[in-house]
């Protein structure tokens, strides 16, 4: 899946045979409740494949992992095809786990993470092939996020029901979310439409704080908001959904199709 957007200069591949530790990162990961838990498996087979970027420090001799991030494939060209939809339908791929170990926070680390992730792939994202999508609870995801506008790459942070047809392959929580599976319009987790506007204007410059009457006082935390990399091509993935299935049931019958695949086992 995404074979071809992998690297092709070995980078990835020439670190993990360098022997890049990512025991105690791993370990990290798994005390966050609000993250994506990867497989120590995972996170090595995604590093070397260049889906993954890892920031390491020397340890007596050894190379270990003080920060990672990485992309999730989610449908690629064979899954597309199965599920009958489009050949111009973009690949897809959700942003996975982005984590700096704490001893090495507040210097810059996550921002240099999001920016050698997405500009590996920031040609296949410009030129419609790729979207990015995910959901956060954090205001600081959607501020790294934003950053990257200078890098060309303009995500949209919004309502899950912006992208009705879209949004079930990436709202899949597990009940420690608190909200369970959801592909439908109502989610007590999710930010309403009113706050995802605010969410969006507070988002440039030092806007965090505007997020306060949103988060329960918590300016780090907001409800559940669906982002995607490109507004446009979301649209037009979704647009794309609806016109192969036919509305009003586009959703349900793609979310039927994912299931047909496995998608979500």
């Amino acid at each position: 899946m995404l074979e071809h957007l992998r690297k092709t200069d070995g980078q990835g591949l020439q670190l993990n045979n360098l022997g890049v530790d990512f025991g105690p990162i791993h370990a990290a990961i798994q005390q966050e409740g609000a993250l994506l838990h990867p497989s120590m498996e995972a996170m090595q087979e995604s590093f070397a494949a260049g889906l993954a970027v890892a920031h390491t420090e020397d340890v007596d001799g050894r190379q270990v992992a003080v920060g990672y991030s990485r992309l999730i494939p989610l449908l690629g060209e064979e899954q597309i095809q199965e599920l009958g939809l489009p050949a111009e339908f973009p690949l897809l791929a959700e942003l996975g786990t982005v984590f700096v170990s704490p001893q090495y926070r507040g210097h810059g680390m996550a921002e240099g993470l999001y920016r050698e992730l997405f500009g590996r792939f920031r040609e296949s994202m410009q030129g419609g092939r790729l979207l990015v999508i995910g959901t956060t609870k954090t205001a600081k995801v959607l501020h790294q996020l934003e950053k990257l506008r200078d890098m060309g790459i303009n995500v949209h942070a919004g309502r899950h029901t912006e992208f009705p047809n879209l949004a079930p392959v990436t709202c899949v929580c597990n009940p420690d979310f608190g909200s369970g599976f959801q592909h439908g319009p109502d989610c007590s987790e999710r930010v309403t439409e009113s706050d995802a506007q605010r969410i969006r204007e507070a988002l440039p410059g030092r806007g965090v704080i505007m997020l306060r009457d949103v988060s329960n006082g918590d300016p780090s935390k907001i409800p559940c908001t669906m982002f995607v990399s490109d507004r446009a091509l979301a649209a037009s993935a979704d647009r794309m959904i609806s016109e192969t299935y036919g509305m009003p049931t586009a959703q349900q019958i793609f979310v039927d199709r994912l299931g047909g695949i496995n998608y979500y086992a």
